[in-house]
């Protein structure tokens, strides 16, 4: 509930920089499906937005879950950047975000586990990973133990081990707090993940 009273309440006055933010604001809170040249334009958006901008963040925040859907049906090339663009903007923002925008994305991030392809799901488990220890958010930290647990796909579990592996990620330590924090063990995650951070 508190989620979806920020997000409304964020969503009410956007801090958009330039007309081309406005079309693609615009186009994302119509009821309406989007066309191809709509997409275009609000990918467009996205690529020229400063990572770190406002603009950007508004931009992001106003993607549904209905318009990931779309893009898994007709465009799934797109469902894939925009896991990226998302991916990134909350890696980003380690210990940054306001407590109940957390929660906000996290959905996203759940979303994109749901209906993106392994590449995608590996992000954004470690997104969640990153997010809910970096906040001390219970919530996210237990949709991580969640997603990451033994039934996580084989395929998933190995592109996450490369991911972490090719980024150069250090995430021993966001493990321990995880345990520590929602007494949880890391002999409750998948046997890739397990074998990953086994020395941690």
């Amino acid at each position: 509930m508190r989620s979806a009273l920020f997000e409304a309440l964020q969503l009410e006055n956007p801090v958009l920089s330039s007309s081309k933010d406005e079309a693609a604001f615009s186009h994302l809170r119509s009821e309406s499906s989007l066309d191809e040249t709509q997409w275009d334009q609000v990918f467009l958006a996205l690529e020229d937005a400063n990572p770190a901008g406002a603009p950007m963040a508004a931009l992001l925040l106003a993607f549904t879950k209905t318009h990931l859907l779309q893009l898994q049906a007709d465009a799934p090339d797109l469902l894939e950047a925009f896991g990226s663009y998302y991916t990134e903007y909350a890696d980003r923002g380690i210990g940054a975000f306001d407590f109940s925008y957390c929660d906000v994305i996290a959905d996203k991030l759940g979303w994109l586990f749901e209906l993106g392809a392994v590449g995608t799901k590996a992000k954004a488990i470690i997104s969640l990973l990153i997010l809910g220890a970096s906040h001390n958010r219970w919530a996210v930290e237990n949709k991580f133990m969640s997603l990451a647990g033994p039934t996580l796909d084989d395929s998933v579990a190995e592109r996450i081990s490369t991911e972490i592996n090719v980024r150069g990620l250090a995430l021993s330590s966001q493990i321990s707090h995880i345990e520590r924090s929602i007494g949880t063990s890391r002999a409750k995650l998948h046997p890739v993940l397990q074998a990953l951070w086994a020395s941690a």
